[in-house]
Parts: structure tokens; sequence; C-alpha cells
């Protein structure tokens, strides 16, 4: 901008550096706008790969800004000095501006550098937690392979847990908030075993649904914000306004022929339930009108109709990769291996519910555990922590 200058000098040449100095300040403006709007995204003290990326696009625009700026004011005090004299007041408040301009400047640069270092640590420790996490899955399997007796299982399951442990807090801090969802959602999975157990069995009795499914459609539900109640729920719900709509009356009916869902096959008998249900869940995500939707859905699907929002914008499909996803990655259990689990704490804590033991156990805390845990489930164990954390790596949720 100051290049177009030329040669103008004096008093004509001062009012041309105001202005572009003017118009400098005024483009601060936007992006000082722009770290705001960044700062209301993060916690402040978030130093998460996320948060620090995001202040750092900023960051380097205002860098450059900046270096536009000190060439400005390099050119300003020389027309002044050549104009005015070194010692003139005007010379002097160019050297002033050019002086803070480049203190502001080292001081950009330092932050920029300290954001791109602590991204440097965040990717190196989540290197290292991941080939702990590669080790510990080995490990798992070589002790469920192996070990000829629970107690030897658990022996070589601690010494993995212990260094993985560490691994994985020092990584998970540093790649942020992401990564910290992932890391406890993998906590109440493995180490709060027994309660997963009873809530699935349970759910498997309540529903009359496998246990597979149930742990397929929990894992895919909770990752676009459906609880398994809600979605069991909404299913028996649906069970219930088939058999009301049967009749071809009523409003349950007619919320059915709206969205072309047929409740019975050609001999007049009902159709299956869960065929319907996903039916209706991709039958709604087609009705544009929102408001409509929702009388269709609370029609059907009764007062949680609104809660399954998110999975009416997944579709079936969505949710259908998503339950083949959980069975590769290992994250269902047999129905064998459930039932040992909500029997393992019992083993190793006395007679205390599953349900009263306390939720805020860390692996290297609860071991005891693990010697009651059967070789399915040891796998079952490495095989979810290695798929969460390079779920984390990829930047899935």
């Amino acid at each position: 901008m100051a290049d177009n200058f030329g040669l103008k000098i004096g008093i004509e040449g001062e009012k041309e550096f105001k202005n572009a100095i003017r118009e400098i300040n005024q483009s601060f403006k936007v992006l000082g706008s722009e770290m705001n709007l960044v700062a209301s995204q993060f916690d402040k003290q978030d130093k998460s790969v996320e948060a620090v990326t995001a202040r750092n696009k900023v960051l380097n625009k205002e860098i450059e800004l900046q270096k536009e700026k000190i060439a400005t004011l390099e050119k300003a005090l020389a027309n002044a000095a050549s104009s005015f004299g070194e010692t003139d007041k005007r010379t002097q408040s160019w050297q002033i501006q050019l002086n803070n301009a480049k203190a502001e400047l080292n001081k950009m640069e330092r932050e920029l550098e300290a954001n791109n270092k602590a991204l440097d640590n965040a990717g190196k420790e989540f290197d290292e937690a991941e080939k702990q996490a590669d080790e510990f899955g080995r490990e798992i399997k070589k002790a469920a392979d192996q070990a000829d007796d629970a107690g030897g299982r658990f022996e070589k399951l601690g010494g993995v847990l212990k260094g993985i442990g560490v691994a994985m807090g020092a990584a998970l801090a540093a790649i942020g908030t992401a990564a910290v969802g992932a890391g406890k959602a993998l906590v109440d999975m493995s180490v709060n075993s027994a309660a997963y157990a009873d809530e699935i069995l349970t759910a498997s009795t309540v529903t009359g649904m496998s246990t597979d499914s149930l742990q397929a459609y929990k894992y895919a539900a909770e990752l676009v914000d459906v609880s398994l109640d809600t979605l069991t729920g909404s299913m028996a719900k649906n069970v219930r306004s088939m058999s009301s709509a049967r009749k071809g009356t009523g409003e349950v009916a007619d919320a059915y022929r709206q969205l072309g869902i047929s409740v019975t096959d050609a001999n007049g008998n009902l159709r299956d339930s869960e065929t319907v249900y996903w039916e209706t869940i991709d039958a709604l995500g087609k009705v544009s009108n929102e408001t409509e939707r929702d009388v269709l859905a609370m029609q059907i699907f009764g007062k949680s109709a609104q809660e399954l929002n998110p999975l009416i914008a997944q579709g079936s499909a969505g949710i259908a990769e998503l339950t083949e996803e959980a069975k590769r990655m290992g994250a269902v259990m047999s129905e064998d291996s459930l039932n040992a689990s909500a029997n393992s704490m019992t083993a190793s804590n006395g007679s205390k519910p599953a349900a009263q033991q306390p939720r805020t156990c860390w692996a290297p805390y609860c071991f005891p555990s693990f010697r009651y845990w059967p070789t399915t489930e040891l796998r079952f164990l490495g095989n979810l922590l290695v798929g969460y954390l390079k779920r984390v790596a990829t930047g899935q949720r």
C-alpha cells in the first residue's frame, strides 16, 4: 500500500501515510472481531488442538498486517525525517509508533511460536499414545490367548494398563476437548463394564431385542446424541402405534398413511416392527416442513419424538453404518461376556450391586475386577480402546 506513495513528501506525504495507517488500523479491528469470535467458541484456558489452531489462523493474519504496518511506518518516518528533520515532533511521533509496532510484532511472533510448539508436542504425545494403544491391543490378545488362568491374565493386563494410562493422560490433555470426551466415553465403557452390562441385559429383557442389536444401537445412537433409552422407548411406542393403526382409522393410522408407511402386510398381519420403525424414520426425514414433521413424529412416537431429530437427520442408512462400525471395532460383547461382566463387581466387591459401585474408578485402581473378566471381554476392552483412540486421531467423535 505504501509503495504507491512514490516521491510524495512533506505535508501531502504526511496525509497519505496517516490515511494508510488509519486503513490498516481498521483492518486490525476486523481481525480483532475474528479473534473475539474464536474466544467465544473456546474457553480462555483451552489448549486443545482445535482451539490453538483457530487462534493461530487469526494470529497469522494479524502478523502479516502488522508487518505491513511497520513497512508503512518506516516510510512515513523517512518521509518526515527528510521533510521536517529528525528532531521534529512529527518525525518523533512516527518513530514512537514504529517502535511500538515492532514491539507488538515481537509479542505476536512469540505467541505464534508458543502455539506451534504446543501443537508439535500434542502430535508427538498422541503418536506415542497410539503406539501404546496398539501395544495394549496386542497384549490384551496375547494375555487372553496364552494365560491359563484369570490371575495370569490379570497380571499381564495390569502392567500394560499402567503404561497406557500415563500415555493416554498426556495425549488426551494435549489434544483437547474432543479427545477428552472420547477418553471419558472409553473409561465409562471399560472400567464401568458391570454397569454397562446391566444396562444392556435389562434393556434386552424389557424390549425383547437381542443384546447384540442393543449394543450396536447404543453405540450408534449415542454418537448422534440420542440415548439408548430414547431409542428403545420410541421403538416400543412404535409397536403400540402399529397395533393402534392396524384398524386403519384414527390419527395414528393417518400419520402412517401420510408418510406412506403400511403397518400390515398383504395378509393383514402386522409387519416387522423394526423394519417399520426405520421406514418411518426415513419418511420423517423427507418431510421438509419441520412443524408438520414434529406433529407426525409425536403422533407415532409420543412425547420423546423431538429427541429423535438427530436420528431422523442421520437416517436408517447412517445408523446402519454406525452399527456395523460398532461390530468391526469390537464394541459388541457376547451375551456370556455381558453376564460375566455383570457379575464381576459382585465377585470382587462382595454382594454390592453394580449400580451402587463407585463410578469414578480409573483402570489402575480397578485392577481387581479384571481378574474375573473372561477372555472374550478382555479382547473387547482392547478393541474398544484402540478403536476409540483411532477415531480421535482421525478427527471423529
